[in-house]
């Protein structure tokens, strides 16, 4: 009987064993560091600051992307982070926190860069080498390539034969994608790009991979320098930075213009609508698609024309098609429930709506559903170490229920409101060293219960809360920000009048409606919260209209008005329900039945 052959995948990646013949390559370095386990602490500081501080902390060279610090992308409304000095490796926290902000790393042969995970692959792959071969294995040269430029390329275990092939050859000034093509067609081998690894294996089994990698695959621009491609990194009409012939800050494929810049609509690396905003170029600027010419605009009907200069649509025209809310980031302005007076968010970023709303429904369905990442049912131990902090806490739970393997990775990740905590007098110690009443009584182990159930368990047991109590939004990045009622009234209830404020308010909702019937998304509002029903009348048209919509710390009210509206119809609001109904003349909802007089009042 023939004994079983445990195949072996050679992986060749920069963390390998360093040879005697050979140097440890700088990007070696780099990994092995980026594996390290330190205390790394940086308070609200700029990215760019952050990026320095971290720098220091970890004596590895991080760099922002010089072509998007050009571009002016880190200089847009500037995220800031915070990092609390819990002791785990390097890379876990630059994953996490720069996924937050839509940016990642990558290690190269001279330098860790920040940048976007577009341009991370290109930027790994299209790194500049030189190969000098004498009587050199496959393997060998792959591995030593592997080693220098710090990009993983995998060796099939079923071409070993060919892997010993033993090549000379002479290569200068060739990107890596191209020196790896190059060695593998020398023994009879292909290179296929699996998202930003190399694979190296036998033609037959290249044509397969490459035709299962297209939903991988990330468009690389054309083998030339990506500033003169036309509609390129820097949108190009014709060549030349910054938009020559077209405008750097115009019209047309200018950077920062409309069509094919970098940060601009249509065809660039931050234009709107696909991956980090790609409409028509792709990532990294590639020429957009030919469309045909936009037809002229409709002579507008009488009732229609403008009015004047500041004449906004026709009345009853709606200004926005018809069931699709781009986002509420926060209270949206009322017109006919009592909350008239809350202000409206304003419009989310170019570029953050789309990527951002896939981590904001992961993050409500860890919140919600009472499963971790695997299905299983959640669980919580039971605490009873009395030095547990409220910061120890959260960053137990971050380790738990982030998601490092999902594409893209999810991190959970809270914050404090220390000005919320300072403005009630919280200051003799920072929130987040505040303690959890364990020395009273120990948490319960827990099962089956979401983690927002546990979580508001655990903001009700924190010792030296502010008076208000502790509550949580949701920030734009998806952080938890844990703060106090009393901010909370202030920021998302502040403008409801004096009577509205005395009783109870309706609470804050979120939830992302990716084309469901408005039935159903009403239904959805009214079971994640206590204390309201939403009700929508049953012999409404308009119940199953597709509702596309994101709301994050939206007062239910508001949001139910929203969708209502959206749908074209109104609702009327009794105590603690919500009636969604048709915008005809509303009969009141009836109130207690008054006492009928006695005949003998009658007559008097």
């Amino acid at each position: 009987m023939r004994s079983q052959v445990l195949t072996i995948c050679f992986v060749l990646f920069v963390c390998g064993t360093v040879r005697a013949d050979t140097p440890e390559f700088p990007a070696e370095k780099f990994r092995k560091a980026l594996e390290q386990n330190k205390e790394l602490e940086v308070s609200g500081q700029p990215l760019g600051q952050a990026v320095q501080t971290l720098a220091h902390q970890t004596s590895i060279p991080l760099q922002l992307d010089p072509v998007l610090k050009s571009a002016g992308v880190f200089s847009l409304p500037s995220p800031t982070l915070t990092v609390r000095p819990v002791r785990q490796t390097v890379a876990a926290v630059l994953d996490r926190e720069l996924a937050a902000h839509g940016f990642t790393y990558v290690v190269l042969a001279d330098k860790v860069l920040i940048t976007t995970p577009e341009r991370a692959a290109h930027l790994a792959l299209r790194q500049k080498v030189r190969v000098d071969l004498k009587a050199v294995s496959l393997a060998r040269a792959l591995d030593r390539l592997a080693r220098e430029t710090g990009v993983t390329i995998v060796l099939d275990p079923q071409a070993a034969k060919e892997s010993e092939t033993v090549l000379t050859m002479r290569l200068t000034d060739v990107t890596l994608e191209v020196a790896v093509r190059m060695l593998a067609a020398s023994a009879g081998l292909h290179s296929v790009r699996l998202d930003n690894v190399l694979f190296v294996t036998k033609p037959s089994k290249a044509q397969v991979l490459i035709a299962d990698a297209a939903d991988l695959r990330t468009p690389l621009p054309p083998a030339i320098n990506p500033l003169s491609v036309p509609g390129g990194m820097l949108g190009l009409a014709g060549g030349g930075l910054l938009g020559q012939l077209s405008g750097g800050l115009g019209g047309g494929h200018g950077a920062l213009g409309l069509g094919g810049g970098a940060l601009g609509v249509g065809g660039g690396q931050f234009g709107i609508g696909g991956a980090l905003g790609i409409m028509g170029g792709g990532a990294l600027g590639q020429p957009p698609q030919n469309t045909p010419p936009p037809k002229p605009p409709k002579k507008a009907p009488d009732g229609e024309k403008k009015q004047g200069p500041g004449a906004g649509p026709a009345q009853g025209k709606a200004s926005s098609p018809p069931g699709v809310l781009v986002a509420a980031q926060g209270p949206v302005q009322l017109t006919e429930l009592s909350a008239r007076s809350v202000k409206a968010a304003p419009a989310p970023a170019v570029g953050k709506h789309n990527g951002n709303n896939r981590q904001f429904k992961t993050l409500l369905d860890v919140l919600t559903i009472p499963r971790d990442a695997r299905g299983n049912p959640t669980e919580f131990d039971e605490q009873g170490d009395p030095s547990l902090t409220l910061g120890r806490m959260f960053s137990a739970l971050e380790s738990k229920f982030s998601r490092p393997g999902d594409n893209p990775p999810f991190y959970l990740r809270f914050d404090l409101d220390t000005k919320a905590f300072e403005a009630e007098g919280v200051k003799k110690k920072p929130p987040e060293e505040l303690g959890l009443g364990i020395e009273k009584a120990k948490i319960p182990a827990e099962k089956n219960i979401s983690l927002l159930g546990y979580l508001r368990k655990i903001l009700q047991r924190v010792e030296g809360a502010p008076s208000s109590g502790l509550t949580f939004v949701i920030g734009w990045d998806n952080r938890i920000e844990i703060t106090t009622n009393q901010r909370l009234l202030k920021e998302f209830y502040g403008k409801r009048s004096k009577a509205e404020l005395k009783g109870p308010l309706p609470p804050l909702v979120h939830a992302v409606f990716e084309a469901r019937p408005l039935d159903e998304a009403l239904r959805e509002l009214s079971d994640a919260t206590d204390g309201y029903n939403v009700l929508l009348n049953g012999n409404v048209k308009e119940a199953k209209v597709p509702m596309t919509a994101t709301f994050r710390n939206v007062p239910l009210d508001t949001a139910v008005w929203a969708l209502a509206d959206m749908a074209g119809l109104t609702v009327v609001r009794k105590d603690n329900l919500l009636y969604v109904t048709s915008k005809e003349p509303a009969r009141p909802l009836p109130g207690p039945a008054a006492p009928k007089k006695l005949p003998s009042e009658e007559k008097k």
